[in-house]
């Protein structure tokens, strides 16, 4: 369903490896330099995932980047 309707798709954590994502990443950590290269003024960015990841400290990251 995202693929339909999502630019990109990046899947972060071994549990996400089966879905069908753009790219995938091991941790939130080796995915933080894609993401921030990545993403472009007005984008809207969608994050799903566990609290297990932490992946709440790379979207706290994003909330403070000027682009």
């Amino acid at each position: 369903l995202a693929k339909k309707h999502a630019d990109l798709v990046v899947a972060i954590g071994k549990e996400s490896k089966a879905c069908e994502a753009d790219k995938w990443f091991a941790d939130r950590i080796s995915a933080e330099p894609y993401l921030l290269n990545e993403i472009r003024k007005n984008d809207i960015i969608l994050f799903k995932a566990s609290r297990g990841i932490k992946l709440d400290k790379l979207v706290d990251k994003f909330r403070r980047y000027k682009r």
